[in-house]
């Protein structure tokens, strides 16, 4: 999603030793997050990219967290396609490629193949979760906080990768990539609630907008009504389309 700049080289006589000693404090690249999020810094590909000017993209974004963590400092900040070396120089290490797993706290997504991510071909951000993430994005013209899920249907599903800190422990993997059948696509044109079950009486997931696109695969009956499923991270989250047609009935 950003301009691709040139990888700068380990320092002179900084090996796998040195790379070794680097210590990421994930809470504290998040609280950094946090602070941008809050000052309402704006998205662009062409200012500072990192926020210091009001300004920043996703991986500019992403970069002045994990220095703020303890990360090494670059005579640039990556790109979508650079960041995958500069998570390998610090501390983290390539955890799934484009299949199912559990998310967890500290966890990094690269949106877009290696060698096409440049622009805005690819996207970035981190997990605060196991289901939330938070990326700078043209979308919210800033920093905001989002349920992974969701993003990621709504991207199409792009090619992604995971990275995730040496030291954190892996998990059991669960299916987030959904059904194999062709997404179908809903515009809200009011604010409506995506729910855990078709049903009012379902606890809310998100709280969706005028505006907003959800991406579904099947449609059920509930309650006299018509209810989209979503595919989540766990399940499915459903939101109402519309009221049965009154010329006939559904059994």
């Amino acid at each position: 999603m950003i301009l691709s700049f040139r990888v700068c080289p380990f320092p002179k006589g900084q090996g796998l030793k040195e790379r070794e000693k680097i210590k990421m404090n994930v809470n504290t690249a998040i609280n950094h997050f946090e602070n941008l999020r809050a000052k309402k810094i704006t998205y662009s590909m062409y200012g500072s990219r990192t926020g210091t000017d009001g300004t920043g993209d996703c991986s500019g974004v992403l970069y002045a967290a994990l220095l703020k963590g303890g990360g090494s400092t670059e005579k640039y900040p990556p790109s979508t396609e650079t960041l995958h070396t500069y998570l390998v120089k610090n501390g983290y290490q390539l955890h799934v490629e484009n299949r199912e797993w559990v998310p967890q706290s500290g966890d990094i997504f690269i949106w877009g193949k290696k060698g096409q991510s440049a622009y805005a071909n690819g996207h970035t951000g981190m997990f605060i979760d196991s289901k939330n993430v938070i990326h700078c994005n043209y979308g919210r013209n800033g920093i905001s906080i989002d349920d992974y899920a969701i993003i990621f249907l709504n991207s199409g599903r792009m090619y992604f990768y995971c990275y995730r800190l040496k030291n954190n422990s892996s998990n059991n993997p669960i299916t987030i990539l959904g059904g194999k059948i062709k997404l179908k696509k809903y515009t809200l044109n009011g604010p409506v609630k995506l729910l855990t079950k078709p049903s009012n009486k379902g606890s809310l997931i998100a709280q969706m907008r005028k505006g907003d696109i959800i991406k579904f695969d099947n449609i059920v009956v509930a309650e006299g009504k018509l209810w989209a499923c979503q595919p989540r991270l766990t399940g499915y989250g459903y939101i109402e389309i519309g009221a049965i047609n009154p010329h006939g009935s559904i059994t």
